[in-house]
C-alpha cells in the first residue's frame, strides 16, 4: 500500500486504519511470558511511532524506506505477538482486510491488551461533541491516550505542542497544513466507543489537544496539558 498523505482530518481514520501498524508479515508466536510480552510491547511502541512518522512524512521525502522499516517492524512484532491477540493483530496489520467492523473489533482487542500489559503511561480522556476533559499534567514518555467519547458524532483529535512563544489562540488560528506536520498523535473517535491514540510525549512544555469535527475542521473547543521535566 502506498503512503497516503491526507490534508483533512476527516481522512486520518482512513490513513491510520489502512496503515495501522503496517502490512502483513511473519506468522504469530504463542508466548506470553513477561519478557516476551515486554518485547512485543516495545515492538508495538516502535511501530506506532513509525506509523505516525509515515503519516506525517513529507511527500518529497523517502517514504519508501520508512514504509519498508515499518513492514519489517510489524513482521518482527508478529513473530512474538501473544497468542491471546495474535488473530486480532493479524487483522489490524493486514492490507487485505477491508471489513471495517472486523478491524474495529480487532483494534479494540489489541488496545485492551496493550493498556493492560504494556507499561505505557495511560492518560484517561473523556470527550463529547464540544469538549475534551483530561489531566492537566502528563508524565513524559510514550503515552497511550485512552479516549471515551460520549458525544453523538465522530470526532478527530490531534495533540500538538505549543511552539516557543506561541499562544493557544495563535495555534488555533493556524491552517491544517501548518498543524499537520506538528501533530504528535491523532485518532478518530466513534460515538459511545473507546479509542486509543499512542504517541511519544517526551519534550517538556504545553501541548494542545485539538478537536476536529466530522469534516475535518478544527473547532474552538480544545484542552491542554503540561509535560514537565
Amino acid at each position: 500500500m502506498s503512503p497516503v498523505r491526507a490534508r483533512r482530518w476527516a481522512l486520518v481514520a482512513t490513513v491510520v486504519a489502512a496503515v495501522t501498524w503496517g502490512a502483513s508479515g511473519a506468522g504469530a508466536g504463542a508466548s506470553a511470558t513477561p519478557s516476551a510480552s515486554k518485547k512485543f510491547c516495545d515492538a508495538f511502541k516502535n511501530n506506532a511511532i513509525m506509523v505516525q512518522q509515515l503519516f506525517l512524512s513529507d511527500p518529497s521525502g523517502d517514504t519508501v524506506t520508512l514504509k519498508a522499516k515499518l513492514d519489517a517492524g510489524v513482521a518482527a512484532a508478529k513473530a512474538i505477538v501473544p497468542a491471546a491477540i495474535a488473530n486480532d493483530y493479524d487483522v489490524v496489520t493486514s492490507d487485505a482486510t477491508t471489513d471495517f467492523a472486523a478491524i474495529t473489533a480487532a483494534q479494540k482487542a489489541v488496545d485492551t491488551w496493550a493498556l493492560a500489559h504494556c507499561k505505557y503511561e495511560v492518560v484517561k480522556v473523556t470527550a463529547d461533541d464540544s469538549s475534551v476533559t483530561m489531566p492537566k499534567a502528563v508524565k513524559p514518555g510514550f503515552v497511550a491516550f485512552d479516549i471515551t467519547t460520549n458525544g453523538t458524532t465522530p470526532r478527530y483529535y490531534g495533540v500538538v505542542p505549543l511552539a516557543a512563544g506561541q499562544t493557544v489562540a495563535q495555534l488555533l488560528a493556524s491552517s491544517l497544513d501548518e498543524l499537520r506536520p506538528r501533530l504528535v498523535t491523532e485518532v478518530q473517535t466513534t460515538p459511545g466507543q473507546e479509542a486509543v491514540a499512542y504517541g511519544p510525549i517526551t519534550k517538556p512544555g504545553v501541548y494542545v489537544v485539538l478537536d476536529g469535527d466530522s469534516v475535518g475542521t478544527p473547532q474552538a473547543s480544545y484542552t491542554s496539558f503540561t509535560v514537565k521535566k
